[in-house]
């Protein structure tokens, strides 16, 4: 009985481990002639962990949100250290953008609301966005 036990927990860790391996990975993505690093993150601790808690993030690099779902999908700037550029895409399309500042207090954390369904979200570090040249209605070739 016990051995069976101990090999049921060793597949759910092993699957577990899996899934976040498999949920986050690196990729990157050539935008505006420039090389962008992405960190793809897809599972649902780290869709609503994103950047959160990191003290900064490289100029050529990125956190991608690969959405279970085309939607609405709200973003804000909690327990953030800077500011971001943050880039609505559905197929690949730019269809929102909005540059949030950190936030200054608790009593107020920035957010955007888009209006447009997306299928992804790209996280740029504040400024990214225009230097590589997005803004709504560029397409881009995303990685799956």
């Amino acid at each position: 009985m016990w051995i069976m036990a101990g090999f049921v927990l060793m597949a759910v860790v092993a699957a577990a481990g899996g899934y976040f391996a498999v949920a986050k990975r690196q990729t990157s993505l050539v935008v505006g002639g420039r090389q962008l690093k992405l960190e793809v993150v897809k599972s649902p601790w780290q869709l609503q962990r994103g950047l959160s808690g990191r003290d900064d993030l490289p100029p050529d690099s990125g956190m991608l949100f690969i959405m279970p779902h085309r939607g609405i999908y709200s973003f804000w700037m909690k327990d953030m250290k800077f500011a971001l550029d943050i880039v609505w895409l559905d197929d690949g399309l730019v269809v929102d953008l909005a540059t949030l500042p950190a936030p200054t207090s608790t009593a107020y954390i920035p957010r955007h609301d888009p209006v447009i369904k997306a299928d992804r979200v790209l996280e740029l570090k504040a400024g990214m966005a225009q230097k590589f040249g997005l803004k709504p209605g560029v397409r881009l070739v995303l990685p799956d």
